[in-house]
């Protein structure tokens, strides 16, 4: 069955990093195919000695954003954690440019840097861009948004 922790990878790690006092958000962000149990998503771990979570929400497009406040008078962080649909895709045999791939994360971005703005964060983003990371950061740099 899918509770078997043989088959949950994610309920597996965790039991194992929670021994080790580590926290986790899972957010789902799709079904892998051929599967009605199964989903694919995003997580972000931390260790709970040293950080507090303080809140969490998705920022569009399976974008998981974690707030941490260091416990160790550290800088406090923004962590995002992504993977868009067109990522899998591509993965199951489609093809996409990068601007394609890079315009189903603009949304993350802006939140992660909206909200950074507000808190005095610092960002952090762990992402499966679908591509080479200057490609990623040259595509993000197109974004007018960002650029007003």
């Amino acid at each position: 069955s899918y509770n078997d922790p043989t088959v949950n990878h994610l309920a597996s790690l965790y039991r194992e990093l929670a021994k080790k006092n580590y926290g986790v958000v899972f957010m789902p962000t799709l079904k892998q195919p051929g599967s009605a149990q199964i989903h694919c998503g995003n997580a972000v771990f931390w260790k709970r000695t040293r950080w507090q979570m303080e809140r969490y929400w998705d920022a569009g497009k399976g974008a998981l954003c974690v707030e941490l406040t260091s416990k160790l008078q550290g800088p406090d962080v923004l962590v995002c954690c992504s993977r868009a649909g067109n990522v899998y895709a591509e993965e199951w045999g489609k093809n996409f440019s990068n601007e394609e791939l890079i315009t189903q994360l603009i949304p993350a971005q802006r939140a992660l840097l909206h909200h950074c703005g507000k808190r005095s964060l610092r960002p952090i983003w762990c992402a499966d861009f679908g591509m080479d990371s200057d490609a990623a950061l040259a595509e993000l740099a197109k974004d007018q948004h960002l650029q007003k």
